[in-house]
């Protein structure tokens, strides 16, 4: 008689599908708004930050000052960032998100979850029901571990 895995095998197996799917609608997502990856992190990046200079970005990405212009700059031109003179220091410039910027991110968290959307259309209520105390379990453990690790690493 064959042995099921053990949990953390299964439990891996299933984590790196549903990476895997996360990971291939966002990156057709990016490609299909003619960006790049580190242009979509950038954007991500000063939306967290609420906005930030071309030496904070570089060192965030470990790139360049220059390689950090360049795709700040490609952005500016197609909309998504501004660059303004930096309120304390008149020799930086700040990027913010535009409106556009802004929209771009929320579709692309759109896009991004929009396979979890399918994945749940194609369960029915019962299912859904009888799954649904154990994700709130699993969440709760996953924020408790987490939050302990966290901790450990101060």
């Amino acid at each position: 008689m064959k042995e099921n895995p053990p949990f953390s095998v299964r439990l891996q197996h299933l984590i790196s599908f549903w990476l895997r799917l996360a990971m291939q609608s966002h990156y057709r997502f990016i490609k299909q708004q003619g960006l790049s990856v580190p242009q979509m992190m950038i954007l991500y990046h000063v939306q967290r930050m609420g906005g930030c200079t071309v030496s904070e970005i570089a060192e965030e990405f470990g790139i360049s000052n220059a390689a950090a212009s360049q795709l700040i700059d490609r952005l500016v031109q197609q909309g998504y960032l501004t660059r303004k003179e930096h309120p304390l220091d008149r020799r930086s410039k700040e990027t913010s998100l535009t409106e556009a910027g802004q929209k771009i991110i929320e579709a692309s968290m759109n896009a991004h979850q929009s396979w979890v959307t399918g994945l749940a259309a194609k369960m029915d209520e019962n299912t859904q029901q009888r799954l649904l105390p154990l994700l709130d379990e699993l969440v709760n453990i996953t924020h408790d571990w987490f939050a302990a690790i966290a901790i450990c690493d101060e």
